[in-house]
């Protein structure tokens, strides 16, 4: 089994699956990291930055 957990950086709660959408509702700039946990517990993440004008 696989974990994706998004975290949109803007204190929403962490959304778990392969895919996730998300708005933002405040002008701002964000930092949304995906994480990947297979089932060895191994995990890889990435970013990127979000600004909302």
């Amino acid at each position: 089994m696989v974990d994706h957990a998004w975290d949109f950086g803007n204190n929403s709660a962490v959304v778990h699956g392969p895919s996730a959408n998300h708005t933002y509702t405040r002008r701002g700039t964000y930092t949304a990291w995906l994480t990947v946990t297979d089932n060895t517990r191994a995990t890889t993440s990435a970013s990127v930055t979000v600004t909302v004008t």
